[in-house]
């Protein structure tokens, strides 16, 4: 974790390994989908972007572009439709009080310790043997927008971002507010399901390739008008059914 929230020193261009490191710390605490390897999208961050430079995610899903942007000291704009995307990023970035952390991991551990080690409590002859129950130990220039990357684009100045990253739905793959329901209705959140980039199997959310392809080409456009003149944009796409 340590290891992820510390400010990259070496920002040397020329090293470039993209070699994927696994989910660890931050990025390992919530489930989402589709995540890309944080070291790689480190890379290509330092990359094509200096310190204090504008960094855009238009399809931010759990933050991780957003969370290295912040983390190697350049300011993020990360937009999602989906509002549990959202919550996940901020509170993966939200600076915390460790004190206030380790006075509620307190309470909760005099309340239930016993009972979750109950579960744990393996015998052997006369002994038992209960595994630990223990562990667990910032961020400026940030914003985050819960809206349709179509919507929420139009409202960014002409040639005012330096770096767009951004890993946009795959088609039919995974539909996000679907798989999000149950988050989002605990969270007490609307859901804009109609402006969603997606492919649909669902008759009634009429979203066919058409609208899929008609959405994700006005973002494009809009990133276009957003990027600065000899900027970089750096799209991951995986999907042999849109071929």
């Amino acid at each position: 974790m340590y290891k992820q929230l510390r400010l990259v020193e070496d920002e040397a261009k020329d090293r470039t390994t993209h070699i994927a490191e696994s989910y660890t710390g931050i990025y390992g605490m919530h489930k989402y989908w589709s995540k890309k390897p944080y070291n790689v999208i480190r890379d290509f961050i330092l990359r094509y972007t200096n310190r204090g430079e504008i960094v855009i995610d238009p399809f931010c899903g759990s933050g991780i572009s957003i969370a290295e942007s912040i983390f190697t000291g350049r300011k993020a704009i990360g937009i999602d439709i989906n509002p549990a995307a959202i919550f996940i990023t901020k509170h993966k970035i939200n600076k915390l009080p460790t004190k206030l952390i380790q006075e509620e991991f307190s309470r909760l551990e005099s309340e239930i310790k016993d009972k979750i080690n109950s579960f744990y409590m393996v015998k052997r002859g006369d002994k038992k043997f209960v595994g630990k129950f223990e562990e667990l130990v910032d961020s400026n220039n940030l914003l985050l927008i819960n809206e349709p990357s179509q919507r929420a684009l139009k409202k960014i100045p002409d040639n005012s971002v330096d770096y767009v990253i951004t890993d946009p739905p795959h088609g039919n793959r995974q539909p996000y507010l679907e798989l999000s329901m149950m988050w989002n209705s605990w969270l007490k959140k609307e859901v804009n399901y109609e402006d969603e980039i997606v492919i649909s199997e669902s008759k009634d959310r009429k979203k066919d390739r058409h609208n899929y392809y008609r959405l994700l080409n006005e973002v494009f456009g809009e990133i276009e008008r957003i990027l600065k003149p000899n900027h970089y944009f750096s799209l991951m796409f995986n999907s042999l059914d849109l071929i």
